[in-house]
């Protein structure tokens, strides 16, 4: 049974890290100079210090990494099918009318290796976005839930992420 002063714990636990560590990336982000939106080993490292520091809290505090939102329910399967495929088939419908109109060219690439490079992408990037997910809604989600309101918690993710953006 989760008592308050635990998940107060696990949230101290959490947060020493969590701001350490980014703390550390943009630091470095910064100093090198790649900026965030140039795909760098750093950035990865940024996306994943919500989850690295939600396993380090767990481990802590529980002993454990369960209830940190590890199912896949039967009945989000049909979603996360529609959030795979609607990126890339609103990309085709956006990048077949340039390509069919002539506006835009697929330049050296054929068809085939567009499509091999648009499927990597979202696989690479959900990969990439799992740590963060991991983190604020698996985590910090579950545990602010055990001390405030849906929505309050909800509301103090959304601004921790801001921030933390």
């Amino acid at each position: 049974m989760k008592t308050k002063n635990s998940t107060k714990k696990k949230l101290a636990a959490f947060a020493l890290p969590a701001l350490l560590l980014s703390f550390g990336f943009y630091g470095m982000i910064l100093w090198t100079g790649c900026g965030v939106n140039s795909g760098s080993v750093l950035v990865l490292g940024l996306m994943w210090v919500p989850a690295v520091s939600a396993l380090f809290s767990k481990l802590m505090v529980d002993h454990s990494i369960r209830g940190m939102g590890w199912r896949i329910h039967a009945q989000s399967l049909p979603c996360l099918g529609i959030a795979y495929l609607l990126p890339l088939v609103l990309c085709g419908v956006v990048y077949g009318l340039a390509w069919s109109t002539g506006i835009g060219t697929l330049g050296e690439f054929s068809f085939s290796q567009t499509a091999v490079f648009a499927t990597a992408g979202v696989v690479i990037n959900c990969l990439a976005a799992m740590g963060e997910e991991i983190g604020w809604r698996g985590f910090l989600l579950t545990e602010l839930r055990q001390l405030m309101p849906v929505r309050q918690a909800s509301a103090v993710i959304g601004v921790v992420w801001f921030l933390y953006h």
